[in-house]
Protein backbone atom coordinates (compact mmCIF):
# COMPACT_ATOMS: atom_id res chain seq x y z
CA UNK A 1 0.00 0.00 0.00
CA UNK A 2 2.87 2.38 0.76
CA UNK A 3 4.27 2.01 -2.76
CA UNK A 4 0.93 3.06 -4.24
CA UNK A 5 0.84 6.14 -1.99
CA UNK A 6 4.39 7.11 -2.96
CA UNK A 7 3.61 6.69 -6.66
CA UNK A 8 0.44 8.72 -6.28
CA UNK A 9 2.27 11.49 -4.44
CA UNK A 10 4.99 11.53 -7.06
CA UNK A 11 2.42 11.88 -9.87
CA UNK A 12 0.67 14.70 -8.03
CA UNK A 13 4.04 16.29 -7.36
CA UNK A 14 4.73 16.17 -11.09
CA UNK A 15 1.41 17.86 -11.84
CA UNK A 16 2.17 20.58 -9.32
CA UNK A 17 5.63 21.03 -10.83
CA UNK A 18 4.18 21.30 -14.34
CA UNK A 19 1.59 23.85 -13.17
CA UNK A 20 4.33 25.93 -11.58
CA UNK A 21 6.36 25.67 -14.79
CA UNK A 22 3.71 27.86 -16.41
CA UNK A 23 1.86 25.31 -18.51
CA UNK A 24 -1.82 25.85 -19.14
CA UNK A 25 -3.76 22.59 -18.85
CA UNK A 26 -6.98 21.68 -20.66
CA UNK A 27 -9.49 18.96 -19.86
CA UNK A 28 -10.87 16.73 -22.65
CA UNK A 29 -14.11 18.71 -22.99
CA UNK A 30 -12.13 21.91 -23.64
CA UNK A 31 -9.90 20.20 -26.22
CA UNK A 32 -12.89 18.68 -27.99
CA UNK A 33 -14.46 22.14 -28.23
CA UNK A 34 -11.26 23.67 -29.63
CA UNK A 35 -10.96 20.87 -32.19
CA UNK A 36 -14.61 20.93 -33.19
CA UNK A 37 -15.15 17.28 -32.30
CA UNK A 38 -17.16 15.48 -29.65
CA UNK A 39 -15.62 14.47 -26.34
CA UNK A 40 -16.49 10.88 -27.28
CA UNK A 41 -14.42 11.06 -30.46
CA UNK A 42 -11.51 12.51 -28.50
CA UNK A 43 -11.81 9.57 -26.07
CA UNK A 44 -11.76 7.11 -29.00
CA UNK A 45 -8.65 8.79 -30.42
CA UNK A 46 -6.96 8.60 -27.01
CA UNK A 47 -7.75 4.88 -26.67
CA UNK A 48 -6.33 4.25 -30.15
CA UNK A 49 -3.22 6.26 -29.18
CA UNK A 50 -3.90 8.82 -31.93
CA UNK A 51 -3.00 12.50 -31.56
CA UNK A 52 -3.25 14.76 -29.76
CA UNK A 53 -0.85 13.71 -27.01
CA UNK A 54 -2.22 13.65 -23.49
CA UNK A 55 -1.03 13.31 -19.91
CA UNK A 56 -2.52 10.94 -17.38
CA UNK A 57 -1.95 12.43 -13.93
CA UNK A 58 -3.48 10.14 -11.34
CA UNK A 59 -6.85 9.38 -12.92
CA UNK A 60 -7.15 12.72 -14.74
CA UNK A 61 -6.62 13.12 -18.47
CA UNK A 62 -5.04 16.47 -19.25
CA UNK A 63 -3.70 18.18 -22.34
CA UNK A 64 -1.17 20.99 -22.52
CA UNK A 65 -2.66 23.98 -24.32
CA UNK A 66 0.58 24.78 -26.14
CA UNK A 67 0.82 21.21 -27.48
CA UNK A 68 -2.79 21.35 -28.70
CA UNK A 69 -2.00 24.56 -30.59
CA UNK A 70 1.03 22.96 -32.24
CA UNK A 71 -0.94 19.84 -33.13
CA UNK A 72 -3.81 21.86 -34.63
CA UNK A 73 -1.35 23.93 -36.67
CA UNK A 74 0.24 20.71 -37.96
CA UNK A 75 -3.11 19.61 -39.41
CA UNK A 76 -3.35 22.75 -41.57
CA UNK A 77 -3.51 22.28 -45.33
CA UNK A 78 -2.78 25.05 -47.79
CA UNK A 79 -5.17 25.47 -50.72
CA UNK A 80 -3.79 24.65 -54.16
Amino acid sequence: MAAKTVASQSRHGYAAHMAHAGYKWLVPKQVAGLCGISAELLTKRRRLRLPPAFYLIGNKVLYRADEIEVWLESTRHEPL
